[in-house]
């Protein structure tokens, strides 16, 4: 059932991910009406992986820090390492949390919810004009306009577009390590038969 939009809203956000999910809430928690969009199924919003956010992110904005399965390690020893190895950058005072980005978002969209805001998915947006959002359920009314929608949204705000120089590929894999010895190992031909002899873990986020 396709759920309706409201005519007006105080605040109106493009995007249901991390930034658009705590944007609605902090908002609905100020009192304001929000209407929070997500052009894909809201259980599929935003970031989709393990990510490092620092304690102090959280704590900054007003979100408690993740525990259970949403906190997946950390803080510990970062270790930086380029190619084979054996030289790395180890670095201990950080308070970095690997953080299962899945479960954050919706821990953000519920957090919004309880606070009063709407969010609906499945909702392309077109543009913005005359204090309306246009989508395709509609124009709504609004005062305010969020932009969460990210490198691929519909950049309502006229934000120019990233340059290809500024973006960065990540790819992120769980191994379970047969070879413990390996890696701690300062010869770099031992480094390298331990990275051939990892094999991926079972493990959500790698699936």
């Amino acid at each position: 059932m396709t759920t309706a939009l409201p005519d007006r809203v105080d605040v109106a956000i493009a995007g249901a991910g991390t930034s658009g999910a705590a944007a609605a809430a902090a908002c609905a928690r100020a009192g304001l009406s929000v209407l929070c969009v997500d052009r894909g199924r809201l259980d599929r919003a935003g970031a989709r992986w393990l990510n490092g956010v620092p304690a102090w992110q959280f704590r900054e904005a007003g979100v408690e820090l993740p525990a259970g399965d949403e906190l997946a390690g950390g803080p510990g020893p970062f270790h930086l390492v380029a190619g084979w190895g054996p030289r790395r950058v180890v670095v201990d005072d950080h308070d970095v949390l690997e953080v299962d980005m899945r479960l954050l978002v919706a821990r953000l969209q519920e957090n919004a919810r309880a606070a009063g805001a709407t969010l609906v998915g499945e909702v392309a947006v077109r543009g913005f004009e005359g204090g309306r959002l246009l989508t395709d359920r509609g124009p709504v009314q609004t005062a305010w306009l969020v932009d969460a929608a990210g490198l691929a949204g519909p950049r309502l705000l006229d934000q120019p577009a990233t340059a290809a120089r500024d973006l960065c590929v990540a790819a992120a894999f769980v191994h379970r390590l047969r070879d413990r010895a390996g890696p701690e190992d300062a010869d770099p031909d031992s480094y390298r038969r331990a990275q051939l002899l990892t094999e991926p873990a079972s493990s959500p986020w790698t699936k």
